[in-house]
Parts: C-alpha cells; structure tokens; sequence
C-alpha cells in the first residue's frame, strides 16, 4: 500500500530539486488523502474474465467505478464510464483531458524543456478559463516498491511522482504514477482546483 509518509518524503525532494514552492500543493494532498487508502482489490481470476481493458476509478471520496479502455489514438487512452464521462490518459498514465465531468480540462504539451520538465497549455470548464499556462516538475524514484496489483498477487513497480503548477492561478498540485515494465497500473491526481482528486488503477488486457 502507498503510505502518506512516502508522499511527504516525495514533496520534499522535489522541493530541493526543482525550486517550486510545493508547500500548499503538498498541504493539499495530504488533506484529500486523509481517509486511510480505499484501494480496491480485485481477484487475478476476476481480471481473467474481463474481457475489455478497464480502469477502476475513485474521484474524492466516491465508490469507485468501472471505466473501460474505448479507444487509443496517437498513444492517447480514452477511458469511459457507463455515464458516458471520460478519461483521456498518455501512455503513462498522466490525465490530460476530460469529458462530462463537473470540471472539465484540458492540458496540452508545449514542450519538455528538460526529461524532468514538461511545459503545458490548460483549459479550466466551470468557470471558463482558457489558454493559461502551466509548468510540471517531474521525479523518477530509482528504487521500485512492491504493489498489491490483485488481491491474490504483488508486483514491482516504479514511482513517478510531479508537481504542476499555474503561476496565474498560484495553485499547484501533487500527483504519482506508479508503472511497471510497460504501462502504468496506478495514479493519484488533482486537475481542476474545484474538482476532488481522482484516483485510477488501470488494468489493461494487453501487454
């Protein structure tokens, strides 16, 4: 299980390594994350009998619900509900862009001033805020960890963990991606300042 104490420890090396003041993005992770981990376990057999690449999501402090892998254009992954809301995802799990959610948004890459540096062009819905500018920070950890993938079955992974920040906005967040060899298996993050924190375990039925 993921501990709050590796987040705090994360939040403060990337302080030290990028200069960002993660103090408020930090505060704010640890407040939506207070509720002990809610990580749901399924069965490796339950999995089996998927037929679709699917994706177990929690937004706040919500049950969470079944999204199924739609589509996958140009590496982008469009994850859908039975509500008919989606999830676009990049390949390593980074939300990007949403659909039919209270507070939709869109983040668009300018560039990767560096391998741990992306710059973006966001969107905020409700209220409009268009074309404004972000900045992510990004930390690999060398070490992986174990992850309890299935209820019946632990898996090593590797931790990506980011802060975004909106200078214009003086809002920043912190967000994790846990990966192993080929695609990502976990996510933690905040998109929208007035939107809860979305939690995704992805379960792909390919390799």
């Amino acid at each position: 299980m993921i501990r709050l104490t590796y987040f705090f420890s994360i939040a403060l090396m990337l302080s030290s390594c990028s200069g960002f003041a993660v103090y408020q993005a930090s505060y704010n992770f640890f407040k939506d994350n207070l509720i002990p981990d809610q990580q749901p376990l399924i069965s490796e057999s339950f999995f089996q009998d998927e037929k679709f690449s699917f994706a177990l999501v929690r937004i706040g402090n919500a049950p969470e619900i079944k999204m199924v892998l739609a589509s996958i254009d140009n590496g982008l992954q469009k994850w859908v509900s039975s509500g008919r809301f989606s999830i676009i995802t990049n390949s390593s799990g980074r939300i990007l862009r949403t659909q039919g959610l209270l507070n939709d948004v869109s983040y668009v890459k300018l560039s990767e001033s560096s391998e741990s540096s992306i710059n973006y062009i966001i969107d905020f819905y409700n209220p409009e805020l268009l074309k404004i500018k972000g900045i992510e920070a990004i930390k690999k950890n060398p070490e992986l960890i174990n992850y309890k993938y299935f209820i019946d079955k632990d898996i090593q992974v590797s931790q990506i963990s980011f802060v975004t920040k909106i200078p214009v906005l003086k809002w920043s967040q912190v967000g994790i991606l846990l990966q192993d060899e080929k695609k990502p298996v976990y996510t933690s993050q905040k998109i929208h300042p007035h939107f809860p924190r979305i939690q995704i375990n992805f379960y792909y039925k390919f390799d």
